[in-house]
């Protein structure tokens, strides 16, 4: 069966409605946190057993009343799912539960549940009148950033220590280390039958370790290695005429190979016609040792 048009037009003014309700009651509820937020939240409790003070019930649903009231909305709690846990200590009686917290626009009915899971424990017959307690209080907390200074990572409270406190135990600490440093060295002891200590000399000891830390001596220079081939394999004595040896014909090519970057030209020129004058060892000996110093 299809709609009519009247009943197209209903269901889409009903969507609307819907919608514009739900954001006026967004609108209420940004107002009552913004109240709430400019309210004083002292913490009027004391807990005489773990020495802290903490905002009670009455604070937290007093402030919270108020500031509904006047953003124009009313609050509902439900409990629900609520379980048996066990017993921790000398509390006989654990429950956990979820509970739903609901704001209501008292203009136009729309509605805005927070779901809070809650748990107590109590030695009597308080547990559910605790729960329905922390319930709302963990819902003031949660949804509206109000601290109920029930801090989940707080279950183990650190001693508080004043600051003369802490300073008398750093100056104790600082007592005992300038005692322990101002005792004297005992000197090494000589053990009976004259026997020498096996205890280092501390003076000896200092002067092994700084030697060892001493840096390493440079190296010497090495000798070019054509120069030692040719101080004692290719130089001969004056005497000798045979022809150069093969050593001296290569250390006389790569000393020219080398002149023609390092010696001027005239010198070169000087070097290349004594070369080809160069006909026994004799000869050869003296040429390497004449321009040696100048191809380096």
């Amino acid at each position: 069966m299809e709609n009519t048009v009247e009943e197209i037009h209903d269901a889409e003014y009903r969507v609307m409605t819907a919608r514009d309700d739900h954001i006026a009651l967004l609108q209420k509820v940004y107002n009552a946190h913004k109240i709430m937020s400019e309210m004083d939240w002292p913490k009027d409790g004391y807990n005489q057993g773990q020495k802290y003070k903490y905002r009670t019930e009455g604070l937290l649903k007093k402030n919270f009343q108020l500031a509904l009231l006047e953003a124009g909305l009313i609050y509902k709690l439900d409990i629900a799912e609520v379980a048996q846990m066990p017993t921790v200590g000398a509390m006989s009686t654990h429950l956990r539960a979820n509970a739903y917290l609901t704001l209501i626009d008292c203009d136009t009915g729309a509605s805005l549940s927070y779901n809070i899971i809650s748990e107590a424990a109590d030695s009597g017959d308080k547990t559910a009148a605790k729960l329905m307690t922390m319930a709302l209080k963990s819902a003031i907390s949660t949804e509206f950033a109000i601290s109920s200074d029930d801090d989940p990572d707080g279950d183990v409270k650190v001693s508080q220590t004043t600051q003369a406190e802490r300073d008398e135990a750093l100056n104790r600490m600082r007592a005992e280390r300038a005692k322990k440093a101002q005792r004297p060295v005992k000197a090494p002891t000589k053990p009976a039958g004259g026997q020498p200590s096996n205890h280092e000399d501390t003076s000896v000891k200092k002067e092994t370790i700084a030697l060892s830390r001493q840096e390493p001596a440079p190296k010497a220079e090495t000798p070019d290695k054509e120069a030692v081939k040719a101080d004692k394999m290719s130089i001969p004595s004056e005497t000798d005429d045979e022809a150069p040896t093969a050593i001296q014909v290569k250390t006389m090519a790569n000393m020219l190979g080398r002149a023609k970057s390092k010696v001027a030209p005239e010198i070169l020129a000087v070097m290349t016609k004594a070369h080809e004058s160069v006909k026994t060892k004799a000869e050869s000996a003296k040429w390497i040792m004449k321009y040696r110093e100048a191809v380096r």
